[in-house]
């Protein structure tokens, strides 16, 4: 019984390791996307210029999404990681009192 202390700490500090990993990924986004250059109403350019903001309006809703998506994900691993190292150090407990 003796070799399954090691194993479970083992499995709890990965499970640590996952859980800070997601909760780090969960505070990173994409930042918005910008399109330089572009000045709306100069010249013959201007209907362009008003398709390509229309687009980096749009593009940037995207990224919002995605951005949200991403940290709901990564936080909903945190939590289960943190679950699981909870059950690891149970069982370690449970294994030295057995």
């Amino acid at each position: 019984m003796q070799y399954l202390y090691p194993i479970w700490f083992f499995f709890a500090a990965v499970f640590s390791y996952f859980a800070y990993v997601h909760w780090r990924q969960s505070n990173m986004s994409i930042r918005p996307f910008t399109a330089r250059g572009l000045e709306e109403g100069k010249g013959k350019d201007s209907e362009a210029a008003a398709l390509i903001a229309e687009f980096v309006r749009d593009f940037n809703k995207y990224l919002e999404t995605a951005n949200e998506t991403n940290r709901s994900m990564n936080r909903n691993a945190t939590i289960m990681y943190f679950v699981a190292v909870v059950v690891s150090v149970i069982a370690l407990f449970l294994s030295v009192l057995a």
